[in-house]
């Protein structure tokens, strides 16, 4: 995470010490990750973290949402990925986001596999469950489509202005299928940028 008062977008690494990490697991009906022993995973409070996986106490559908919380001051920012964890190889997967405005979005996926296809989602609301296979392949709302490596929506459309709702946040997905490697998946959410308001 970066302030972007202090690090310049161009800017690579930019350590920031008043930045705190706080960091939670969760289990598809909400309740906190546990290791086999029944106690409470407890994770470190730092920018980065590893898990050992073989010590958890999973559910049956292998689907772990670990959420980030980065605090400055009175500022805050929250973000998501949801692992879904499967026997044998997985395609690793991986979205940066390049940008956030009042007139669009845009994120890159990434996989190790070079054989992996890409299917982006979105969720939120607004964004009924019935339509979200579709908005991403209209053109106004998503020049890049639902299966590019980069996914751009766009703000200003009119499909974007009757379908997403300023401040709130939405999850975007990346899954890849890998003849090779199998199947991945990443999630991270953003919050939706709020209009400017009037002058006084």
């Amino acid at each position: 995470s970066r302030d972007p008062d202090v690090c310049p977008p161009s800017e690579g690494a930019c350590p920031d010490d008043a930045m705190t990490f706080a960091w939670a697991c969760r289990l598809p009906d909400g309740s906190p990750c546990r290791l086999k022993t029944n106690a409470e995973l407890l994770l470190a409070n730092t920018a980065i973290i590893s898990v050992d996986m073989a010590a958890l106490s999973l559910a049956e559908d292998l689907t772990l949402t670990f959420t980030l919380t980065v605090q400055k001051l009175e500022r805050f920012q929250e973000a998501t990925v949801v692992l879904m964890l499967e026997d044998g190889e997985v395609a690793q997967v991986s979205v940066d986001r390049l940008s956030v405005s009042a007139t669009r979005v845009a994120f890159a996926g990434a996989s190790e596999a070079a054989d992996a296809t890409f299917l982006w989602d979105i969720q939120g609301p607004g964004i009924e469950a019935r339509r979200r296979a579709l908005i991403l392949l209209n053109l106004d709302f998503s020049p890049t489509g639902d299966a590019a490596p980069t996914l751009v929506v766009n703000l200003r459309p009119p499909a974007a202005l009757a379908t997403l709702t300023p401040g709130a946040a939405y999850t975007v997905t990346l899954r890849a299928t890998s003849p090779t490697r199998g199947n991945g998946a990443t999630s991270t959410t953003f919050t939706l940028p709020l209009p400017p308001s009037g002058g006084a």
